[in-house]
């Protein structure tokens, strides 16, 4: 996000993924709330 998009394309790692609910919310997190990566890992942990 930070060198320039405007967003991402949720494809098939997302609807593959063993928690594609929490892939996307990390994703949106990302994107929409400006977390960094370890923020949005943390979403991902059981």
């Amino acid at each position: 996000m930070a060198g320039g998009a405007a967003g991402i394309s949720i494809g098939r790692n997302a609807f593959q993924h063993r928690m594609p609910d929490r892939f996307v919310r990390a994703a949106a997190c990302i994107v929409h709330h400006g977390k960094g990566v370890d923020e949005a890992m943390e979403l991902l942990k059981v």
